[in-house]
């Protein structure tokens, strides 16, 4: 019996992003609400390998005959250093320091000391060790002692963001019966020179409502303003057709600043609701999904990416696990051959009607399969017990 001690507190949702896909009794996973649980241990099975799990807080470290998991983020968010796995102001010294003393507390069994690093950042900001193995949510050839793991990294969403994106799964009723006033949408917060240039593009087209956020025009925000940024505020302010998001206004109407919970609240409350489908920009450049499709597939919510590499990599993660997805009829390789085809779409009622349900069709069959396969299989438990970590992270998708 393999068995795997993971050295935080326990909570029910921690139980199911470690070890979702086990043949377990939702009877048997406590969830109190007056006697707080910071251990917790059962016997239980994934595909016919019986597993010992004991979520032992910041003990048990000395024990040699299991695998022991540590999480960075939920270590920092359950110690309140951070508020949720989103990107934080540590650094990567910092995490190299929690790394040094997790190593510490190891000792002599390092080779059995497995670290998830899932930040949803990409290859941006990681760590490495060579004498240790990453659990990451990016894929990154370079680094061999790092493995990716799908079925974790979408439930980190779901079961240890610390930003309630798991509500975004029960969205999708109200989401399928609410009367949109536009076709589709393109947001954007952080000004960067190449979304201001989609952004003004795409409000080239009446059908797209196009809107940025007005944290960086706000006199209190502490974002420093240099002579790019300047000259990207004054394009946007330029053309009429853009639309301004206020985070600030009086009592209930004031979002406050620009933070991880404010940002997600946006999404939920104010981006959803306002066209039939998003337009999306995913960081598929450096090969890892964020909130932007994660949000949007939890409550079926048509999207339409700036990169194809999106439904690629969700289509290729369905086959992986033996599920057919949807085959769009149309592909783009490019951001100016996806604004060309919407062109060609909205051109008539019945070839936007046709593309719209088509879009649909892919969210709804993809949200379905996704969740199938997280909670039928483990992305972590198939590397460990199947024997994997020796192999090449490209074998892994």
């Amino acid at each position: 019996m393999k068995k795997f001690y993971i050295h935080h507190k326990y909570s029910n949702d921690l139980f199911w992003y470690f070890f979702h896909g086990t043949s377990i009794n939702i009877k048997d996973i406590p969830a109190p609400h007056f006697t707080k649980i910071n251990k917790f241990k059962i016997n239980t099975s994934y595909k016919n390998n019986n597993i010992c799990v004991e979520i032992c807080d910041d003990t048990n470290w000395n024990r040699s005959d299991g695998y022991h998991l540590f999480d960075f983020h939920v270590y920092l968010m359950q110690n309140n250093i951070i508020l949720n796995r989103g990107s934080s102001n540590l650094k990567v010294k910092d995490f190299q320091e929690i790394l040094n003393n997790v190593k510490d507390k190891v000792k002599n069994n390092k080779k059995n000391l497995h670290l998830f690093y899932i930040d949803w950042e990409g290859d941006f900001h990681t760590i490495t060790d060579k004498g240790c193995k990453f659990f990451v949510d990016e894929i990154n050839p370079r680094q061999i002692n790092n493995f990716y793991c799908f079925t974790n990294t979408f439930l980190s969403f779901i079961h240890s963001s610390g930003l309630n994106i798991k509500n975004a799964y029960f969205l999708k009723d109200y989401l399928n019966h609410y009367k949109f006033d536009n076709r589709l949408s393109y947001s954007i917060r952080r000004l960067e020179k190449f979304k201001v240039n989609r952004l003004n593009k795409l409000s080239k087209l009446s059908d797209v409502y196009c809107t940025y956020s007005s944290f960086y025009f706000n006199k209190d925000t502490d974002i420093i303003k240099d002579d790019e940024i300047v000259k990207l505020m004054n394009i946007l302010t330029k053309n009429k057709n853009l639309k301004k998001i206020e985070k600030r206004g009086y009592g209930i109407n004031d979002w406050g600043s620009e933070t991880n919970e404010n940002n997600i609240n946006e999404i939920f409350f104010k981006i959803l609701k306002i066209s039939d489908v998003d337009i999306i920009d995913e960081w598929f450049n450096v090969n890892h999904i964020s909130e932007k499709s994660v949000i949007r597939i939890l409550c079926e919510k048509p999207i339409l990416p700036t990169q194809y590499k999106l439904y690629d990599f969700y289509n290729k993660i369905q086959k992986k696990y033996g599920k057919t997805p949807y085959d769009l009829s149309f592909r783009y390789n490019s951001f100016d051959d996806m604004f060309n085809l919407l062109k060609e779409k909205l051109n008539t009622d019945d070839s936007w009607i046709e593309f719209k349900s088509e879009l649909h069709t892919w969210v709804k069959i993809t949200r379905k399969n996704l969740i199938e396969i997280c909670y039928n299989n483990n992305s972590y438990l198939d590397l460990v017990l199947g024997d994997k970590l020796n192999g090449s992270l490209n074998n892994i998708i």
